[in-house]
């Protein structure tokens, strides 16, 4: 058996073994389901939340590849961030779609290849950024709440940690010239002797594009906290659906974050599993044993955003299917050509 497939074996195993311990510890409910029907309108106010978030999100994208002088209309990168969140309930994690998203971009505007990378990657770290700047943000404000007392000490180190990691980056990215940063410096002295590190030295190249571009870059920072601001609010509303009582709403600025972090990790497609797992965790250190119920209202918008993606990847004429391995083979294909 190739490796890949003994890889999607184990992913399936994992994903069942997770729904099988959820459903018989009753952690996946009948009960919290028809309570969730119940309450609709919270449930559909947290979608249309969710939604503001995705939009902001695909015009935060939309200006950082103008910012890579990639001409294209507002119309197309909405499509492709839709055939993005299509493929997403297919490909492992809760951002895969990102490889999706990027080759229709790619495709629709060629010889940027590597640029467009390059803004899908600062893309997903803007987006970081906002996640990490509001679990900061609760923290430095409600630290001293009983919330934060039953969150523990390692939570609280991993999303200082972060945020210094990304205090770093940024000082980095804006403070150094390219004539002073190191790291480009050793990518082109390497890429003369080693061809394959030509692509990530295009890559390289591209996100230096946003050293001159501060307005964009800074502005994208705002705009990713007021997006996941948008999210949070939509786990309020979860939360309010679910009739949980004793979870404040500070607290839920610091265990979203850190759940959707989880949840991205590629094993599962659209976070299965990881995610169950991962808010089952958290929201029994608040005192709840709901918290894959909960994961499972942002599943169902999921689908319901891939339903709208298929119809839009339909309407685009993509009628060929996409692998992980020809979107990678694709990407990285056209990098040395770029620009």
């Amino acid at each position: 058996m190739r490796s890949g497939h003994v890889t999607t074996a184990l992913k399936a195993i994992f994903i069942v073994a997770i729904f099988t311990v959820l459903i018989r510890q009753d952690l996946l409910s009948l009960g919290a389901i028809e309570t969730a029907i119940s309450r609709w309108p919270w449930v559909v106010g947290g979608w249309a939340c969710m939604t503001g978030g995705v939009l902001i999100g695909t015009v935060r994208w939309h200006f950082l590849i103008h910012a890579q002088d990639i001409p294209i209309p507002l119309r197309r990168t909405v499509q492709s961030v839709f055939v993005g969140l299509f493929f997403n309930v297919f490909l492992p994690g809760t951002v895969s779609g990102d490889l999706v998203k990027g080759y229709y971009v790619a495709r629709a505007v060629p010889g940027h290849i590597a640029a467009t990378v390059s803004s899908v990657l600062f893309d997903r770290v803007a987006g970081l950024t906002g996640l990490v700047a509001l679990a900061t943000i609760a923290l430095l404000v409600g630290g001293r709440g009983e919330w934060a007392g039953r969150l523990g000490d390692p939570i609280a180190l991993a999303v200082v940690g972060a945020a210094v990691g990304i205090a770093v980056l940024f000082a980095a990215l804006l403070g150094l010239s390219e004539d002073r940063d190191p790291i480009l410096k050793i990518l082109r002295r390497l890429a003369g002797r080693l061809p394959f590190l030509i692509s990530p030295l295009r890559v390289f190249e591209g996100l230096r594009v946003y050293h001159a571009k501060r307005r964009i870059t800074l502005a994208s920072i705002v705009v990713s906290v007021v997006a996941h601001g948008f999210f949070v609010a939509a786990w309020v509303c979860y939360v309010r659906a679910m009739a949980l009582e004793g979870i404040p709403a500070a607290a839920l600025f610091v265990v979203v974050p850190v759940g959707m972090l989880v949840a991205s990790i590629p094993i599962g497609p659209a976070g299965i599993g990881t995610g169950h797992a991962a808010f089952l965790a958290i929201f029994a250190l608040l005192g709840s044993d709901r918290g894959a119920d909960l994961f499972n209202l942002v599943l169902v918008f999921q689908f319901i955003l891939a339903g709208i993606g298929g119809l839009v990847y339909l309407s685009v004429k993509a009628n060929d299917p996409i692998s992980p391995d020809r979107l990678a083979t694709a990407m990285l294909k056209g990098s040395t050509q770029a620009k």
